[in-house]
């Protein structure tokens, strides 16, 4: 009862007594060393990294990006320092350019603990560059209304009976991403590339090459053979073309099928929320 009343309370961030952060209390942006490079269209990984003085039962960080021509593809926390947490969101807005990561520990394991202090990869961010002209973008914290989000650590202990949620807002320094240039390449032959990242949660990108300009069909399928979508079915250049596709389906086995006059080729990914 004490566990699921103290995190149904920091999960609205009520009756918190806001703290001073101390240097270790921190959240920062890792070296950028993943670019990945298409003649269209590059992806980068932005490493996001926290900084904790004790055990912290709560994190929200909203953040937003400026630069036109890239959009956030997906949120990894799975394979971060907090990936047992029982709550782990990430609503992604690249109309407004924001995305509000959320974690919280529920304590329905009696095996784990909260965040334990120490630093280290709370998630990765991939982007999606999609405009040939950007040379760099700007990540930084930002606030949500209705409801309110804001930067923020949450701490909870009981003392001598007493039920006490502390928040308090980390250090936070924004990051200039650069975007490495690229020059456009006809591929040789026809392609069509594993979905990336795979599996995956909400979004995920799909890449293939034309050798020749061609009537394009990019269909999604289920395990069923029941089409899902079709994410194109237009006629498109000769060139390396990556299309996102923001699933909004339950989670399972899918398979995407891209076909031409010349080629086809169908790929299994799985979605998992």
């Amino acid at each position: 009862m004490r566990w699921g009343k103290c995190f149904t309370l920091a999960l609205v961030l009520v009756l918190a007594i806001g703290i001073q952060a101390n240097a270790k209390d921190a959240i920062t942006f890792g070296e950028i060393s993943t670019a990945k490079i298409s003649p269209n269209t590059t992806t980068i990984d932005v490493p996001l990294f926290v900084s904790n003085s004790d055990n912290l039962a709560a994190i929200d960080v909203p953040l937003k990006w400026n630069g036109d021509g890239v959009n956030l593809v997906n949120v990894d926390m799975e394979n971060g320092r907090a990936h047992y947490f029982d709550v782990k969101i990430a609503n992604i807005d690249n109309d407004n350019k924001t995305v509000a990561i959320g974690l919280l520990y529920m304590a329905y394991n009696g095996d784990q603990v909260e965040l334990s202090a120490g630093d280290g990869r709370l998630a990765t961010l991939t982007f999606e560059v999609t405009d040939p002209t950007l040379e760099e973008f700007t990540i930084e914290a930002t606030t949500f209304q209705n409801p309110g989000r804001e930067l923020g650590f949450i701490y909870c202990d009981e003392t001598n009976g007493n039920l006490n949620i502390y928040q308090l807002t980390p250090e936070f320094a924004p990051i200039t991403v650069p975007v490495a240039a690229r020059t456009p390449v006809i591929p040789e032959v026809w392609s069509l590339s594993q979905n990336y990242p795979n599996p995956f949660n909400a979004s995920t990108l799909i890449s293939f090459g034309l050798p020749v300009d061609a009537q394009v069909r990019l269909e999604v399928y289920n395990i069923l053979g029941q089409r899902v979508t079709t994410l194109r079915d237009e006629f498109m250049p000769a060139g390396t073309h990556s299309v996102t596709w923001n699933a909004d389906v339950a989670s399972g086995v899918y398979f995407y099928r891209l076909q031409t006059d010349e080629f086809t080729e169908t790929r299994k990914m799985t979605l998992m929320k």
